[in-house]
């Protein structure tokens, strides 16, 4: 799945940002929209110890990628971009 989270990810038109390239060309329904997701992490956080083992694992095994650091990434996303429809 693709979220998308905060302001950005609550006021954009999914399809039409599939349509110009800014997101990946998915199935419809794996593309989800999931607003304020650091307020809402925080509220699980404070009610579930459970939430907060789970986080602290996804926290343990997930890997930072800098994409601007990345030769050519910025050349191959322009390209993938389809302003031109």
């Amino acid at each position: 799945a693709v979220y998308v989270a905060g302001a950005f990810g609550s006021h954009i038109n999914l399809q039409n940002a599939v349509n110009i390239g800014l997101l990946p060309r998915v199935e419809q329904t794996k593309l989800v929209s999931v607003g304020n997701a650091a307020g809402q992490g925080a509220s699980m956080a404070l009610l579930s110890d459970e939430f907060i083992e789970k986080t602290e694992e996804s926290r343990r095994t997930a890997e930072h990628v800098e994409l601007s650091t990345q030769p050519d990434f910025l050349q191959i996303y322009a390209e993938c971009m389809n302003f031109d429809q």
